[in-house]
């Protein structure tokens, strides 16, 4: 069968990506609105939302263009979908050990199974990242060296390998090659999950990690099942990246 040719007229994806994110801000703004004026109706449009929750609005003007004229937050627009359809899971907020204890080298560590992957934890000395930012079972670091670039300040997105297509594993390794060359999200690493460390649940087979340090010290997950250059970059912003000036407030 001949292949349908593409219709110039239709939307592109940055497109569909704008108005989505446009309509789930639209209803953001009616959410306030009736929180201020005491409706009292229950607010579950967040939920409906989905990874809107990793988003923390200033209240600024809403003519502004988010990322106009970033080249990084341009180009993630094209990978994957609007992280508001990306079926996340609400951030988890796990627990950190009282003290930090470093392995030897090689040495394997038996992580906790309801907290997998590890958002913290004993870890090895970090592993060196390469350029790509993007590991699969066949070149991967070792679980316990990543839970040190946790330690470190990184942000860790581990996937199933298994379960995940070559379109959706080829979309995480776009964009972290993309974040990767910009200063500011440099410390982000994809990895394909280990499962001899145990089985990913069934949330999600992409998962976010952080280890946010100071005061109220907590590990982060959240479970995801499309990929979304976008969604990666919102999720170091919240937890710590450094933020797009006069575009981003977190």
């Amino acid at each position: 069968m001949a292949k349908r040719p593409k219709d110039p007229n239709a939307p592109s994806r940055r497109e569909n990506n704008e108005r989505i994110a446009a309509a789930v801000k639209q209803e953001d703004r009616k959410a306030r609105l009736e929180k201020l004026l005491f409706i009292g109706l229950p607010v579950v449009l967040v939920a409906v939302a989905g990874t809107i929750f990793f988003l923390k609005r200033d209240g600024g003007s809403d003519s502004a263009v988010p990322g106009k004229g970033d080249k990084t937050y341009e180009a993630l627009q094209e990978i994957g979908v609007n992280p508001q359809i990306a079926g996340c899971s609400k951030p988890t907020t796990d627990p950190t050990p009282k003290e930090e204890k470093i392995l030897p080298v090689g040495q394997k560590f038996a992580y906790p199974k309801e907290l997998t992957p590890p958002s913290s934890g004993p870890f090895a000395p970090a592993a060196q990242i390469s350029e790509a930012g993007f590991y699969t079972a066949a070149d991967r670091p070792t679980v316990e060296s990543l839970v040190g670039n946790l330690s470190a300040g990184w942000t860790v997105v581990w996937f199933d390998g298994q379960v995940l297509g070559a379109n959706q594993k080829g979309l995480i390794a776009q964009a972290a090659g993309i974040l990767r060359k910009d200063p500011r999200y440099s410390q982000f690493v994809a990895v394909e999950w280990d499962a001899s460390y145990g089985q990913l649940p069934e949330q999600g087979p992409i998962v976010l990690t952080r280890w946010v340090k100071g005061p109220g010290e907590a590990g982060h997950r959240a479970y995801c099942n499309e990929a979304s250059g976008e969604l990666f970059r919102q999720w170091m912003a919240v937890y710590g990246a450094f933020k797009i000036p006069g575009i981003d407030d977190f």
